[in-house]
């Protein structure tokens, strides 16, 4: 029995609705995560989380507009070795007898005795050398302090966490731009980002183009920087046993 006119002209309006309808992975970028791309080949532990919807009077299916969450999180490695133990002995040799007087009143002031590792063994150390009142001990005590705090300083990452808003307009299938800022702090700093499809998952190209200012807060340099999803979840070791966040 050969299907009816009527059976195939369905068929073919359900066929053509599937295929324009746009798929969560392949056309709108409603949920991913992309990390920065290194200009210079080191690693760069920089990471972008989308999470889009469509924007008020778009079809929740097919919009034209998203508006995205942004949460970057900035992971930085420690900047320099720790100083030389020698180093740090000289550094605590130059200072005064004020700066010495000053440095067993703190390590014996009650804001200090907060019950942490750190405070409590400079406290102790501090204090001991500062009731027999001989600076030899006292300078020594210091250096003991510095070494430990620069030791640490020098196993620790630091993790700083942005969250901010856009919006995004579909220019073509798998590219979407900013919308821009009518909000702009700051008026010489023009921000776009654009989003683009790879047949696999999204990337992220910013463009930042800066003019002179004499506001402090709106320095800026021009630049473009590059985030892609294919290293977003690679794992790689630091060089860091602590983070602080």
């Amino acid at each position: 029995m050969r299907p009816s006119p009527l059976f195939l002209g369905l068929l073919l309006v359900a066929v053509r609705e599937v295929n324009a309808k746009p798929t969560q992975f392949s056309d709108i970028p409603w949920k991913f995560n992309v990390s920065e791309v290194s200009k210079d080949g080191h690693v760069i532990h920089n990471r972008l989380t989308f999470d889009c919807q469509a924007a008020e009077g778009s079809d929740p299916y097919r919009p034209k507009e998203i508006n995205c969450v942004m949460i970057q999180q900035n992971l930085r490695e420690p900047s320099a070795p720790p100083p030389r133990q020698e180093d740090l002995d000289k550094e605590a040799a130059k200072l005064s007898s004020a700066d010495l007087k000053k440095a067993c009143e703190e390590a014996l002031a009650p804001k200090l005795k907060s019950g942490s590792h750190d405070d409590a063994g400079f406290s102790e150390k501090v204090g001991k050398a500062c009731a027999a009142n001989d600076r030899a001990s006292i300078v020594a005590a210091l250096a003991g302090w510095f070494r430990e705090q620069a030791d640490r300083e020098g196993q620790t990452c630091s993790m700083t966490t942005i969250a901010r808003r856009g919006t995004f307009r579909h220019i073509k299938p798998g590219v979407w731009v900013t919308v821009p800022d009518s909000f702009n702090a700051c008026p010489n700093v023009k921000i776009t980002r654009t989003l683009i499809h790879d047949d696999v998952s999204w990337n992220l190209t910013e463009v930042v183009v800066a003019t002179p200012s004499t506001n402090s807060l709106c320095q800026a340099e021009s630049g473009t920087t590059e985030f892609t999803w294919r290293v977003a979840v690679t794992p790689t070791p630091l060089k860091c046993r602590f983070v602080q966040m």
